[in-house]
This record gives structure tokens, C-alpha cells and sequence, in this order.
């Protein structure tokens, strides 16, 4: 049987229910979550806490976005401990999803540099080559 919790926070007083999610659920939040992170990033919906995004929130409780925006982070850390209480599958599977995102990001970084080596490593070479020249000189900015 799916959990629910509900915990009341705010002025005036707001009751927000917290649901457990299901592996449906959890599939449709990692797609979402892929998409989501091909390179726009907010800075206050994924970090003001370090395991939850506000829209993580907004996926686990009855909240739309523009709620979760009209909370303080001490209410809205009331239910991020909840959500940790009725998610813990969650959470875990979003704790690797975060890392292998963290990798892929790493690789794709390494990976440009590794261009921009080989671009460098060209210039140097034709500049060698255009120096051999008689008469030719190599000016830099």
C-alpha cells in the first residue's frame, strides 16, 4: 500500500501531502530528469538542498512549483525530512542518478579538452611549419 503523510506548514497554516512514489513514478521522474539537465541549470530550484530539487518536491506532494515558491526553506525543510521518511527508494535511486550525471559531465568536460589539446597541438605544428618559411613570421595577439 502507497504511503501518504501529511504535514502542515506555512502562514496561513497549508496542508501539503506527501506521497510515496511508485517505479512508475521513479521511471518518469529520470526521464524527466534527463532532460532536465542538458545544461540549463537554477541554481535555487537544484541547490538550496543538497538532496532534493524544488521540483523533486513538487513531484513527491500536492505543490505546484508556485507554492513551493511562496514557502521559507525552514518550512519547505520540514517536508524535504518527510519526503526523505516516505521515499527512501527515491532518494537512493536519485543519489546515483545525480553521480552518473556528475560522471557523464566529467567525460563530456574531459572529452572537449581533449579536442581543444589536439587544436592547440595543430596550431603549434602549422606555426612550425609556416616559421620554416623564409621570410614568414608568426605574430600572436
Amino acid at each position: 500500500m502507497r504511503i501518504t503523510k501529511t504535514v502542515t506548514i506555512g502562514e496561513p497554516p497549508r496542508e501539503v501531502t506527501i506521497h510515496e512514489t511508485t517505479v512508475a513514478d521513479m521511471r518518469r521522474w529520470l526521464v524527466w530528469f534527463e532532460k532536465a539537465n542538458d545544461g540549463k541549470w537554477d541554481t535555487v530550484t537544484h541547490g538550496l538542498f543538497a538532496d532534493i530539487s524544488l521540483t523533486d518536491l513538487g513531484f513527491m506532494t500536492n505543490l505546484s512549483q508556485e507554492e513551493i515558491d511562496n514557502f521559507v526553506p525552514s518550512e519547505l525543510g520540514l517536508l524535504v525530512e518527510t519526503c526523505k521518511e516516505v521515499n527512501p527508494g527515491f532518494f537512493s535511486l536519485r543519489e546515483r542518478a545525480v553521480g552518473l550525471l556528475q560522471i557523464k559531465m566529467q567525460q563530456e568536460t574531459m572529452a572537449t579538452l581533449g579536442e581543444a589539446e589536439k587544436m592547440l597541438a595543430k596550431i603549434a605544428e602549422s606555426e612550425k611549419d609556416l616559421s620554416a618559411v623564409p621570410g614568414a613570421s608568426v605574430e600572436h595577439p
